[in-house]
């Protein structure tokens, strides 16, 4: 409530392997992306969601580099930004300089531009 989080939408982009640790399910990202969109799609009028914000999945845990990550997101995300009316803000949660600048490089590409 603190900072204004009314809801958590989970998805599971990792799978663990004893021994292994965590590893990133490369071919699912997308669909998880797309699944989280739609269920705040399902969510968001009734609860007044206007945002929602994505981490860099398993950015510091993938084979993938930051900016192929990058591209996992956003693509999906700017495909369904035009069909998920009461998102008016994604914002893309990148914790090293590494990850933030692939998401600027990712963003460029598609022809964004960050907001403040």
């Amino acid at each position: 409530r603190k900072y204004g989080i009314k809801y958590v939408f989970h998805t599971a982009a990792l799978q663990g392997a004893v021994g292994d640790g965590y590893a990133m399910m490369n071919d699912v990202l997308d669909d998880c992306v797309r699944n989280v969109l739609d269920r705040f799609a399902e969510v968001a009028p009734d609860a007044g969601l206007s945002s929602i914000l994505f981490p860099m999945f398993g950015a510091a845990t993938t084979t993938m580099e930051p900016l192929e990550v990058a591209r996992r997101l956003l693509n999906p995300i700017v495909h369904k930004m035009s069909t998920i009316k009461p998102c008016r803000r994604v914002v893309i949660l990148a914790r090293f300089e590494s990850h933030r600048q692939a998401v600027y490089q990712g963003a460029a590409e598609l022809g964004l531009k960050e907001i403040a």
